[in-house]
């Protein structure tokens, strides 16, 4: 990196191939590395041992198959100035958001909602930050920055840089994922858990993002539990909304794989966007 003073935290999350050695080698060579290895928990409690090793004012993740642009660290950086908490590249634009407004962004895929290529004050870290059931292992990061913003007092600045490099995998978990109600219901669950008190607040901006859910297990023609409770919470809401035609396939058409061809029509037709 272009910026010197800064730190990293290699963390060892259970490997079974010679990522140990490797990883002290580099802490041999370099006296800015530190390595911990721990028994496989998953991504988020790795992520809470390198918090708790690190001692940096600011806080960046880095994907063990990815990579940082050599001036990643100085080119974010420069965009933490008082009153900013924390810096979102890989955005469409460069703007000031306050929480409210990247809360609202992130749950309707406005801005990457990704934990990469973001930079954040390590004040934003708390007890619940990093709490997160272990079965959470998809879209985690997305709960993660939602509880990092509600603990922001200043703004988010969002810059058009690509300054990180993700490597396609095909044998990540996001590439063998298997889509089921099951999974998105307990998701769900912890979205909501995450918002706590503010979710009235935000309440809007997560009924959109249910939309995004349903029109997901649509596309995988999965059919949801329209007993469920936050499904039943989202058809009282849409009562007093006027809702896109696809909101309404979505709603109505409550098999998914007839809903899934029906927007399939009316995409190709140009009627649903």
């Amino acid at each position: 990196q272009t910026y010197k003073d800064y730190e990293v935290i290699l963390v060892d999350d259970g490997s079974t191939d010679s990522s140990s050695l490797i990883c002290a080698s580099y802490c041999e060579n370099y006296p800015n590395f530190k390595y911990i290895y721990s028994e496989n928990s998953g991504v988020t409690n790795a992520r809470k041992l390198g918090l708790e090793l690190s001692q940096g004012e600011y806080i960046l993740f880095l994907d063990s198959d990815d990579m940082l642009l050599p001036s990643c660290l100085e080119s974010m950086i420069v965009h933490m100035k008082i009153g900013i908490d924390a810096v979102v590249s890989e955005t469409k634009y460069s703007a000031l958001f306050t929480a409210e407004e990247y809360i609202y962004k992130i749950l309707n895929g406005f801005v990457p909602a990704g934990i990469n290529g973001k930079l954040y004050r390590r004040a934003l870290f708390d007890e619940r930050t990093l709490l997160l059931p272990r079965e959470i292992n998809i879209g985690e990061d997305l709960i993660m920055n939602v509880k990092l913003a509600l603990n922001t007092s200043g703004n988010i600045s969002c810059i058009n840089s690509a300054l990180y490099y993700y490597r396609y995998n095909e044998n990540s978990v996001i590439h063998k994922r298997k889509y089921s109600w099951s999974y998105e219901s307990r998701f769900i669950e912890a979205l909501n858990v995450a918002l706590g008190d503010k979710k009235e607040k935000y309440i809007n901006a997560l009924m959109h993002s249910y939309f995004i859910t349903i029109e997901r297990l649509a596309i995988n023609r999965i059919d949801l539990d329209w007993n469920n409770k936050y499904i039943k919470e989202l058809l009282l809401w849409a009562e007093t909304q006027k809702l896109s035609l696809k909101q309404k396939i979505l709603l109505n058409v409550r098999k998914a794989k007839i809903a899934k061809y029906i927007l399939a029509i009316l995409r190709r037709l140009s009627i649903v966007k």
